[in-house]
């Protein structure tokens, strides 16, 4: 599990930004980088698609009260991904910090 200034440093470091949010949401503003890959079609060909086994990944979503990304997580960990982080609070811990986003 990571937080807002961990997730900006592995940002920094070019981890992959997986958002699992719906796409309307992420069209709105996410991550700068981050793929979508909503949860609803989030498995092991979805993420093989977009990351390799050994890149970073973080794996986000609506937020602490948001079990998405915890679950993804588990199951990349799973499917043999090596190097996956949880990031708690997601996206609106990453506005809070004021890091940037894009739309």
């Amino acid at each position: 599990m990571v937080d807002a200034t961990t997730a900006k440093t592995l940002h920094e470091r070019d981890a992959v930004f997986i958002d699992l949010r719906l796409r309307s949401l992420f069209d709105q503003g996410h991550i700068p980088g981050a793929i979508n890959i909503p949860v609803n079609h989030f498995n092991n060909n979805t993420l093989a698609e977009v990351v390799s086994k050994e890149q970073a990944i973080v794996i986000y979503c609506y937020g602490m009260h948001c079990e998405y990304s915890n679950q993804a997580s588990n199951k990349a960990l799973t499917w043999g991904y090596r190097n996956v982080y949880y990031f708690m609070k997601g996206y609106p811990a990453w506005l809070d910090a004021g890091y940037p986003t894009e739309s």
